[in-house]
Parts: structure tokens; C-alpha cells; sequence
């Protein structure tokens, strides 16, 4: 597109090894999931092409190159994971309202 990186770094605020990293699509480079589809997003949005078929893209990606990290943003993550945080929020709400019945009824 007759852009450089450098153009694209100084515009987006994305650092150039990281815009490098995403041309490679090298995602090991990021911290996150998040960094990568957001750079990537950004990217996208100022050479003109589509954000979310780019987001979509690296998320799959991601998903087949990085099995065993947590999925990114939008996608399954590990098996069982929800459960177990519904679970715990669950009885921590449940152990909170018992906690709030006891001092009602000593105090009140």
C-alpha cells in the first residue's frame, strides 16, 4: 500500500516490532491474546481493511498455533472454566447473603 511501518507505528502508537510481528504473524511476541487482536484491529483500521475479518482471523490463528494457552477474547476458552467460576461466585454470593441474614437477625 506504499506504507511504512514506521508511518503505521507513528499513527497507530503500535510499536514497529510489534506491527513487524503481526505482518509475520508472530504472536508470540505480545503478552496477550487481547494485544495482538487489538494491534491487529488497529493496523487493519488505518491501512483500510476490515477490522473484524482481520480480529477473526487472528483469533483463529491463535487458536490453532496456541492450543494450550487460554483462547482470546470471543472464543471458547478452557473446557469447564465457566463452571467453575459460576460455581465459585456462586457460593461466594450465597456465603455473603447467609453472613448478612446472621447479623441482621443478632443486631436487628
Amino acid at each position: 500500500m506504499g506504507i511504512s511501518i514506521g508511518d503505521v507505528s507513528r499513527h497507530t502508537r503500535i510499536p514497529e516490532r510489534h506491527l513487524d510481528a503481526i505482518e509475520r504473524a508472530d504472536y508470540e511476541v505480545f503478552r496477550a491474546p487481547l494485544y495482538a487482536v487489538g494491534f491487529a484491529r488497529t493496523y487493519a483500521r488505518h491501512v483500510g481493511l476490515t477490522e473484524l475479518w482481520i480480529a477473526e482471523a487472528v483469533r483463529a490463528h491463535l487458536a490453532e498455533r496456541f492450543p494450550e494457552r487460554d483462547a482470546p477474547p470471543g472464543g471458547e476458552g478452557r473446557p469447564g472454566k465457566s463452571v467453575v467460576s459460576v460455581t465459585v461466585w456462586g457460593l461466594t454470593i450465597g456465603a455473603g447473603v447467609v453472613l448478612l441474614v446472621l447479623l441482621v437477625r443478632m443486631w436487628g
